[in-house]
């Protein structure tokens, strides 16, 4: 999938190896690509996947920012030899963002989005009233029952998972997993020799996410 002027989203697929391409085929509603602008974005991530059903399955997660001059030069700082430097390359402004899916049944030639946005809620510890957490760059995969399990970056210490029961259609509420980690996104493949899920991250402490 890759970006375009008109819609955001379009999908090529190729015959020969890569050597060519497709026309691409549109995929999401029409929508500008505009992140200086403070606009809707809808960003591909992971990897599209091949279910056993044959049907194609590609994460996806919006976001909206907000664009404010109190807030672009608001980086994380520290010092090294003496000097002050930047820790970060994001700018921290006001953002929501959830994940969802496209699929296609017939080859890419055409899609549908999945029902909803799966995102943290209720935001733990919040005593079970409430609170919004928002989720992104989700990657998926399918189980051995069928079901497809799909890991979401999140900014509350862990990643959090959905699962589905109808090949990305509907999607669980999230739900935290075991894995500590700071607001950064994972890899989800499985081991040839094995079979068994494999999940590349970058483990946290506890006491690194409260610093």
């Amino acid at each position: 999938s890759h970006h375009n002027q008109h819609r955001t989203l379009r999908y090529s697929s190729s015959e020969d190896g890569g050597k060519n391409w497709s026309a691409g085929v549109n995929i999401d509603l029409p929508g500008p690509l505009a992140p200086s602008s403070g606009a809707f974005l809808q960003v591909p991530f992971g990897r599209l996947r091949e279910l056993s059903s044959g049907r194609l399955l590609m994460p996806v997660y919006w976001q909206f920012n907000g664009l404010h001059s109190e807030t672009r030069e608001a980086f994380a700082r520290g010092t090294h030899q003496g000097k002050p430097i930047r820790l970060e390359g994001h700018g921290h402004r006001p953002q929501m963002s959830g994940c969802y899916a496209y699929f296609s049944d017939d080859s890419g030639a055409s899609w549908e989005r999945s029902l909803g946005s799966i995102m943290v809620w209720p935001l733990p510890g919040e005593q079970n009233l409430g609170g919004f957490g928002g989720t992104s760059e989700p990657v998926v995969q399918e189980l051995r029952d069928g079901r497809i399990l799909m890991l979401l970056r999140t900014k509350v210490g862990r990643y959090f998972q959905s699962i589905s029961g109808d090949g990305g259609k509907n999607w669980t509420a999230a739900t935290p997993t075991r894995l500590s980690s700071g607001d950064v996104p994972c890899d989800l493949d499985r081991l040839r020799s094995s079979n068994d899920l494999l999940v590349i991250w970058n483990q946290t402490s506890g006491r690194e996410i409260r610093r």
